[in-house]
């Protein structure tokens, strides 16, 4: 290999075919530290399949960047960033053509890849503004003013953090349920009926703390087959068959049990004893 030496700075110059015109092509320069500086007026055109341009920081002026310039054919080819992450997964902000969408994701695909593979998603820390027809996330999806579970049969949790609650908006008047019944662990409500989901399992109403529990109509009483069994520190309140009482209400527990006596029958008693 042969080598041409001049002392620096070096300047190329082209001449016009006629000799009419001269222009600068290429000027060189060298500091007493090594550092060679190139400038080419002109553009430049490199035969070859791949070029490199090796630099710490790149400083791009153009406010659009084209990618995949190349590209004649159909939209068959992904394209986007890639970012080289060593022995780890490489990550890559893409356009996949099969989805039809923008995709941040880790993957083992290369830099010459037409198509990238998806090892798994990547985190995105942003803010969305506008308005959005439809978000999806991995069990959710919000279309318009619904959330829905995704997969199919999936349950819809909603669950606070903590000792947090989940909180309506005082504006809030009613809340409609589009079905017929609704349960809550181990309360169902269904239409008018408020009842236990779970077998044998008593149904408790409590006020809180001093509060007390208020019936402001009439209180129905189903009759029952059978009288309950006593429970210690409790009394059954229920309704039979009419017996000798005349009220058809009955009570039970530890101490003693019986029929509560109707007025009617409470003035014949006294007349009689």
């Amino acid at each position: 290999m042969s080598t041409t030496r001049t002392k620096t700075p070096y300047k190329l110059e082209v001449m016009s075919a006629d000799g009419s015109q001269t222009g600068s092509v290429l000027n060189a320069t060298i500091t007493n530290a090594g550092v060679v500086d190139v400038d080419i007026s002109g553009n430049l055109s490199v035969a070859g399949t791949t070029t490199y341009v090796e630099t710490t920081n790149l400083k791009i002026s153009d406010a659009i960047i084209e990618l995949n310039k190349d590209n004649s054919g159909g939209a068959d080819e992904d394209a986007g960033m890639l970012i080289q992450r060593g022995s780890a997964n490489n990550a890559a902000f893409y356009w996949n053509e099969g989805d039809d969408k923008f995709k941040a994701v880790l993957t083992t695909s290369e830099a010459g890849s037409t198509a990238i593979t998806d090892s798994s998603t990547a985190t995105i820390v942003c803010n969305i503004e506008g308005t959005a027809t439809g978000v999806s996330f991995d069990g959710i999806d919000i279309t318009d003013n619904e959330i829905s579970a995704k997969r199919s049969n999936d349950d819809l949790v909603l669950n606070a953090s903590g000792t947090g609650k989940i909180v309506f908006n005082s504006t809030v008047e009613w809340v409609q349920i589009p079905s017929t019944e609704i349960t809550f662990h181990q309360i169902t409500i269904a239409g008018n009926e408020l009842r236990t989901s779970e077998s044998n399992a008593d149904l408790k109403l409590s006020a809180n703390s001093s509060g007390q529990i208020h019936f402001d109509d009439y209180t129905k009483f189903t009759n029952q087959g059978s009288d309950p069994t006593a429970v210690s520190g409790e009394t059954h309140l229920y309704s039979k068959t009419q017996s000798g009482g005349g009220s058809g209400l009955f009570y039970v527990n530890t101490t003693s049990s019986g029929e509560l006596v109707s007025k009617a029958k409470a003035q014949i008693f006294g007349l009689i004893f």
